[in-house]
This record gives C-alpha cells, structure tokens and sequence, in this order.
C-alpha cells in the first residue's frame, strides 16, 4: 500500500482550514491534517510527521514564525518544507522571517486553488522521488552487502582452495621425491635388464610431477596471481635444458633430438627464463610422449625487434601421429587432449603454454597433418639481455665433475626431518664427494652452526621444533661475519614460498622432487664462490 502524502494544515480560521483541507483532499494520494493553532501544529506534527507544512503567519498566540523556528530546531522536522499563507505580505520582512526559519515558499491570501494544487503537486512529486531514491538506496545498500558477502565467501575458498593446494602439492612431492630420489639411486649402479624399469619409474615421477606443476599454474593463471620474473639467460642454455630432460623419454624411443637456434637470433635474452623453459617443455613432452619414430626438434628465431627488444618465435616439431584438423582448433582448451591412439595426461600443459606466452605479449598454436607429424608453436616478447661470466651455468654433468674436484673437506649440513628423503639427499652429496651431515630439524641446525664450519645449508622448510625459516632467521642473527649460502630445499613450491625464503635470508631454492642436475648445479655455484 503506498503511503499518502501528509499536509498539515496551520490556520486560526476554520473557513480558510476548510478552503484548503477541500481543494487538496481532491487530489490523489494526498491525505489533510488540520491545525487550528501553533501550538495545535507542533503536537500534531510529532505524532504525523507530515511531508508538507501549509502555516499560517499571523495567528493569535504562538504565530506561524514561532511554529517555524521550533520545527527548524527538532532534527526530525528540520528538513520538512514550509510554505507559509499570509493575508499580509511585507517582502522585506518576510524575507527576514519566514526564510530566516526555513520557509521554503509563500502563498497570499485569500489562496488562488491553482496555485496552491501546484505547490502541493511539486512536493508531492518531490516526495515520491525521495521514496523511490531511498528504496534504490536501500536495495543498493542491500545489493552491496550481498555482493560483499559473496566477495568474502568467494575470497575465503579461495584461500581455502590455495591451502589445500599447496597442502596437496607439499604431501605429494615429499614422497616423490622419495620414489624419483631413489629411483637415481638404484640407476647409478642398475643391472642393464634394471635400467628400463627404473627409466620408467623416473618418467612416470616426472609426469605426475608435471601434472601438479599444470594444476598449481592454471590456478595462479586463473586468479591471476601468477608474476613473471626477469633475469639475463643465455637461450642456448634454456634449449639444451629441455633437450635434457626430454632426452631419457626420447632414447627409450630410439628418438633423435634436434636443436634449431636461427642465425641472428639474439644470444642472451632477459625474461623469466623459468616461465619460458615450461611453456617450451610442455610442447616436448608431448612431442616426445605422441611420437613413436623419428625425430623432434627444437627450434628458436627472431621474428621481430630492434636493438633493445626482441619477439622470438618458440617452436617445437615431432614426426608424431598428427592431429585432425578439427581437433586442433580444441587443443588450447582446458582438459582437451590431442587424437592420439592413447591419449592421456590433464590437458592443461597446452592452456599454460598458451596463457605464458599471452603473459609475454605473445601467442600460441599448432600446424599439424595427420600421419606426418606436428608443429606446435609459441612467441614472446623479451628484452635483450647483457652477456656476463654469471651466465655461464655449468650443465649437471659439468657441475658434477667441477664439484668432485673442490677440496674434500667441503661441508654440507642438510637440515630434513624426514629419513627417506635425507639418505637420498646424502648419497647425492656424497656422489659429488662432498662430506654431508644431518640435522634433523631447525633448531639442531642452529646449534650445530653454532659449534661447527659448514660451507653451505641445505634447508627444510616444514619440520617439528623450529621450521626452517625461522632456523634461517636464528643462524643469520648469529654473532661473527660467518655467513654460509642456505639453500631452500622444499616441497613448498609456490611463488609465495620462495619470497618467503628469500625473506627470512636464503640465497637459493630447490624444489621438491630434487632433480640431480639441478641440485650440483644450484651447489656448484655457491660452493665455488665459498
């Protein structure tokens, strides 16, 4: 039901109450209240609240001037229009009387029908703006407070999600690294009918590790969350990382590898080289994964730029099945996979190809023939590096060599709580001839730095007593300019997790499942700066 429009009515002569409660009631919606004195008015006005105040000026008693005043006073009433009726109009004190107390309007008497309709059909409508607003306001308010409670509910399994995330990835690469760790273990000394099974203990490893790298990404990719880093690296080196790791996958299939690197192409570059090497090594696992014969190649040029920048085209080509044309339109998609006689994998390593290479400024996609082969390809768009002796990173055979010829007393302390993944971390330590010893939490490691030399740390993040940031923490406030590299080693493998390293005062991060290679090149270069 809608709400009449109030008039209260303020007048000593009932004729003229009369003449107006009349005209007015006539009108729809709108409802008179009479008033025969000030005093009557200010009683009414308390209990009716009206929207519109016709008030006599002259009356016997309290006039019409001191009704004004007090209902300008009342917080309630102060906003109120009056429109004040006078049989005696003098405008200069009108104007310091009747607008000095908040008359809005005038009207002589006696009061012509027509003008008083107008009046009252502008506040009227005045009126029925106000409600119309404050419903708006009041669904708006509503609205905003549905969609901030949306907001912290959707920002809340957010969080929700992100923990259980990197819950899930630190509970399955702590015992990965426990099946690929001793899985190198048993190859370096295999029988040769042990080294097929072991090869494909250590590829399927790397594939379900894959798998949790594509879900932790498109996750950070679709909350947008995911930063790209920039640092000088020599593109040589980055090609010939992939090419290593695909070339296990590739012997078992008696594949060759071939790298393709246009003249002219920059040499050094400065990206997020990391970034790079994924979208890269998500096309050449597929290639090597859906080839069964041949070959696949690894290729890089420059197809624009000038002396400061340079868009390189990315391309990775296999002599594989071949995709049917109306598949590959799908292949970008998240969760599609190719027509290969035995598909497999989530999807997604060519979703986040693609979303890097859009995070690069550049793009991604595919040419294909069935049964000839396929040709997947992505560019970027990066700046031209600086060349320096720091890029000249040793491969993990050259690292392995240099580590064995650094002096023997090298010490090492390894700070993990777990057993498993401590003796494979020792026999690498040991593979590369240098003397390891374990804490087996932080706060034995601070006690330990505090009694003994160690060259490097090699530091757990999550273990009982003291975590391994805070045991950083703890060491680097020990007194003395001894100072020696840490190294995160970790199943936390979030972006997060390294600023947080890097906070606490680590130099370097190695991730969970530990790939050999990796982990004496990563110690080859602080070992030999000690």
């Amino acid at each position: 039901m809608v709400e009449p429009f109030l008039v209260l009515a303020v007048d000593d002569h009932a004729g003229s109450r009369f003449a107006v409660s009349s005209t007015l009631s006539a009108l729809p919606g709108v409802k008179v209240i009479e008033a025969g004195s000030g005093e009557d008015a200010l009683r009414l006005w308390l209990a009716t609240l009206p929207h519109l105040i016709l008030l006599d000026a002259h009356m016997p008693g309290m006039d019409g001037y001191e009704v004004a005043d007090h209902l300008r006073m009342a917080s309630r009433t102060r906003h109120i229009p009056i429109i004040f009726l006078t049989g005696i109009y003098k405008s200069d004190e009108f104007i310091r009387r009747g607008y000095g107390v908040g008359a809005v309007d005038y009207l002589l008497k006696p009061v012509e029908e027509s003008l008083l309709i107008n009046r009252v059909r502008f506040y009227q409508f005045l009126t029925d703006q106000e409600r119309k607003l404050s419903v708006a306001v009041d669904q708006l308010r509503l609205r905003d407070t549905e969609l901030s409670a949306a907001r912290d509910r959707a920002e809340a399994a957010n969080r929700a999600k992100d923990s259980f995330l990197a819950a899930m990835s630190h509970e399955i690469r702590t015992p990965l690294n426990a099946i690929l760790g001793t899985a190198h273990m048993l190859l370096e000394n295999a029988q040769p009918d042990q080294l097929n099974p072991l090869n494909n203990i250590i590829l399927s490893g790397r594939h379900l590790l894959i798998i949790i790298n594509d879900i932790l990404d498109l996750a950070k990719i679709e909350a947008d969350m995911l930063r790209l880093d920039k640092q000088d690296f020599r593109l040589i080196t980055l090609i010939e990382t992939v090419r290593s790791i695909i070339s296990v996958g590739a012997a078992a299939k008696n594949l060759a590898i071939h790298v393709d690197i246009a003249p002219g192409t920059p040499p050094v570059l400065r990206g997020d080289a990391n970034r790079l090497r994924q979208a890269l090594l998500n096309y050449a696992s597929n290639a090597v994964k859906f080839t069964e014969a041949g070959s696949v190649t690894l290729r890089a040029e420059q197809i624009a730029g000038d002396d400061s920048q340079a868009t390189l085209r990315f391309e990775v080509e296999d002599t594989g099945y071949g995709i049917d044309p109306e598949i590959q339109a799908e292949l970008f998609k998240p969760f599609s996979q190719g027509a290969a006689p035995q598909p497999g994998g989530t999807g997604l390593g060519l979703v986040i190809t693609r979303r890097l290479a859009q995070l690069m400024n550049g793009d991604a996609g595919v040419r294909s023939t069935k049964g000839v082969g396929s040709l997947f390809w992505f560019t970027a768009k990066l700046e031209i590096g600086r060349d320096s002796p720091a890029l000249d990173q040793a491969s993990g055979e050259e690292a392995l060599r240099r580590l064995r010829g650094l002096a023997a007393s090298r010490r090492v302390l390894l700070v993990e709580d777990n057993a498993i993944n401590a003796e494979i971390a020792l026999n690498l330590l040991n593979g590369a001839g240098l003397a390891g010893e374990v804490a087996e939490d932080g706060q034995s490691a601070v006690d330990m730095v505090s009694q003994r030399y160690y060259d490097l740390i090699l530091m757990d993040m999550h273990m009982p007593r003291m975590n391994g940031l805070d045991a950083t923490r703890a060491i680097r406030a020990l007194p003395g300019r001894y100072r020696p590299p840490i190294i995160a080693m970790t199943a936390n493998a979030f972006d997060d997790d390294r600023r947080k390293c890097a906070a606490a005062g680590m130099d370097d991060f190695l991730s969970k499942p530990v790939e050999p290679s990796e982990m004496y090149t990563i110690l080859l270069r602080w070992l030999e700066q000690t």
